[in-house]
């Protein structure tokens, strides 16, 4: 018994010391808490909290740090407060709706230049004048389930499409009746369309669609009439002017496309640049310059060609001409990536959506080939966007870029000089 008493006491001192350093923990963690609240409270409110030499160095984070929550994007980068019902006065540039949008054009009416667009949710269209940003509801009549759409007739009529329950596409052209505040006069187009674009001073409507032949390219105003027909099913087109399409095979990685132009009176095709990989393009209004992108194995890059000296000029920029729009002849506005993932194979992934880019915007100028950038990632921290269906437009001041930001498909505007 006695033997055995030394034994007893080490076991007894094993476990107080065992429950001591329990104890200890418990408290050190306790204290680890409040001191991490009271930290994040003082944050919160707009207290400087440090931040050390790395996070001064890198000041969108290091990728590397698996600790580092990214701030919620909601359209504008992180959370933010609900906007406001009109735009303020010194507007500049950020997101113009919370919710998303199918389409949006610039109209001029009693001379005052309005935003116009249509909520995705409800197919209500709205009015912005930028000159007051005075927002209001000009329809009332529920359109559900608009995928896109176009504006046409300088904006009192638009064309839209609508996907079944089936994964089926449908094309229709609808007006606004500004009276009433209804859409009217409704008109079903086309099935499964191919690609879609539109005249604004005519209210000419053209697309395209399969057929057992290849594609049909339409223009439909009264009547629909065949403008071109093609072998080759998978087709973009964009409106250069009114009587030019601009005609490329959809791009994918390394494979070849040519660039087209398609007459929208005679239904003349001709041939503008010869096929080259991945390759997507926008063209002046006078058809002057074009610029075009390639992607594949050997290349990811960004070029100006001279239509008229058939000069070839690669340019200090990569981008999609799908996020360009053209404020002159001469001046191209484009969403640059600030980095592109070397690992993705574009322009494939952006098209999927497995891939989502935080833009520049830069101004090109297609007389020297200079670019100059107008907003940069680094000059906000709250406003981020992945730009789609840009489109540029003259105001009284000035010009307006609006276009459909992809990460959540809200509008968001920008005033140029």
């Amino acid at each position: 018994m006695a033997c055995n008493l030394p034994l007893i006491l080490i076991m007894t001192l094993k476990k107080f010391i065992i429950i001591l350093g329990f104890i200890i923990l418990l408290i050190g963690g306790g204290v680890f808490f409040y001191l991490n609240q009271i930290n994040n409270s003082s944050i919160s409110e707009g207290v400087d909290d440090g931040g050390g030499f790395l996070q001064n160095l890198f000041p969108f984070g290091n990728n590397d740090d698996p600790t580092r929550t990214p701030p919620k994007n909601t359209g504008g980068g992180t959370e933010r407060d609900p906007l406001p019902t009109n735009l303020p006065g010194d507007f500049v540039f950020g997101s113009l709706t919370e919710s998303p949008v199918s389409g949006s054009t610039l109209v001029k009416e009693d001379e005052k230049y309005t935003l116009r667009y249509i909520e995705r949710s409800s197919g209500y269209v709205f009015d912005i004048t930028l000159e007051d940003g005075v927002r209001k509801r000009i329809t009332n009549t529920t359109l559900l389930g608009i995928q896109s759409a176009l504006f046409t007739d300088s904006g009192n009529a638009f064309v839209y499409s609508t996907i079944s329950n089936s994964d089926e596409s449908f094309l229709y052209k609808t007006a606004i009746e500004r009276e009433g505040g209804s859409l009217t006069d409704s008109l079903f187009l086309i099935r499964n369309p191919i690609a879609l674009e539109t005249s604004l001073s005519k209210g000419d409507v053209f697309f395209v669609y399969g057929s057992n032949s290849g594609a049909v390219f339409t223009r439909h105003n009264e009547t629909p009439s065949t403008l071109f027909t093609s072998p080759f099913l998978s087709w973009n087109i964009e409106r250069v002017n009114d009587e030019t399409l601009l005609l490329v095979p959809k791009a994918s990685y390394g494979i070849e496309g040519g660039v087209y132009t398609l007459n929208t009176s005679s239904g003349i095709f001709e041939k503008v640049l010869d096929p080259k990989e991945g390759m997507s393009a926008t063209m002046s209004p006078d058809e002057k310059f074009l610029v075009y992108s390639e992607f594949g194995p050997s290349k990811n890059s960004t070029y100006l060609y001279n239509k008229e000296t058939s000069e070839t000029k690669k340019l200090s920029i990569t981008t999609f001409p799908e996020k360009c729009a053209w404020k002159t002849n001469s001046m191209l506005i484009c969403a640059v990536p600030h980095s592109l993932e070397k690992r993705a194979v574009y322009p494939d992934d952006w098209y999927k959506g497995s891939v989502s880019f935080i833009d520049d915007v830069y101004e090109l100028n297609m007389n020297t080939g200079s670019s100059k950038i107008i907003v940069s990632v680094f000059d906000f921290d709250d406003k981020f966007f992945d730009a789609v269906d840009v489109q540029v437009g003259e105001i009284e001041d000035g010009y307006f870029l609006h276009f459909i930001n992809k990460k959540d498909l809200t509008l968001w505007g920008l005033r140029l000089e």
